[in-house]
């Protein structure tokens, strides 16, 4: 069957040949009232839709030519809320390909983030927003290839304050987070295939350090320091990929030796 028909407002109809939304009025509605003195028994068909499968999976989609082969698209929530808005191209297979921004919304009509595609691909600048209208940049950064590439930052609520920096190339390569004073309390570092390597800081949940060392190939390696929750020294001991080696020397809260013992 060519159409496929919605209640909104008034009685709209989805042209699945055109991937476009028909509304009354429009030249290309008449068409369709065409269709349907032509295809009776069709037009039977669609008029008993039962109104609860009215949304088509769940989203209204519609879809304008802006110039050329290129096209406005939108895709609305089952209550009619607009949820992404997107430049597309239409493929020869006549399948839509997102080239250019695209923006999403949160329910409220607020935008939740804006981005850019190439060819399908995300390509350039990501801007994630808080759900406000005036539009609170909550993180962003760029996309190569559709990958993450370069800084990312993600910010403390309607601040400019930096929580969590990220650094990409081809893969996650570094990840600091950092309390509201602009200290760092946890970096973690990658090497290209994604294990963990370098310097590993952790810390507690209220934001003292809770450990450090390094790590190397995934594994920890070298001399690592446990804190206790206000950050003075718990106990300390060395790894050799992956497995401890020697001494652990175990320290009270006042920093006094409690006990040593090989491992």
């Amino acid at each position: 069957m060519r159409y496929k028909k919605f209640i909104f407002d008034t009685q709209v109809i989805l042209d699945k040949k055109t991937d476009t939304m028909l509304f009354p009025f429009q030249p290309e509605y008449l068409e369709f009232q065409d269709w349907t003195i032509n295809h009776p028994t069709e037009y039977n068909s669609l008029s008993k839709t039962n109104s609860d499968s009215l949304a088509w999976q769940g989203l209204i989609e519609e879809v304008h030519p802006i110039r050329g082969d290129m096209y406005s698209r939108k895709l609305y929530y089952k209550d009619y809320t607009l949820w992404v808005e997107s430049d597309v191209r239409k493929l020869p297979n006549q399948d839509y390909q997102t080239h250019g921004e695209q923006v999403t919304y949160y329910r409220s009509g607020n935008i939740q983030y804006s981005e850019n595609y190439r060819n399908g691909n995300r390509e350039g600048e990501f801007i994630q927003y808080i759900d406000s209208k005036n539009k609170v940049v909550n993180g962003k950064g760029y996309y190569t290839k559709d990958k993450k590439s370069g800084d990312w930052f993600y910010y403390f609520p309607h601040t400019t304050d930096v929580q969590i920096s990220e650094v990409y190339d081809k893969v996650l390569r570094k990840r600091i987070e950092f309390n509201k004073a602009g200290d760092v309390i946890k970096e973690f570092n990658y090497d290209k295939t994604g294990e963990l390597d370098k310097l590993f800081r952790d810390a507690h949940g209220n934001g003292e350090l809770r450990t450090r060392g390094f790590m190397k190939n995934g594994l920890m390696n070298g001399k690592w320091f446990f804190y206790y929750i206000d950050g003075s020294p718990e106990y300390e001991v060395v790894f050799e990929n992956g497995v401890p080696v020697g001494k652990l020397t175990y320290l009270s809260m006042d920093g006094k030796v409690m006990w040593e013992s090989e491992v």
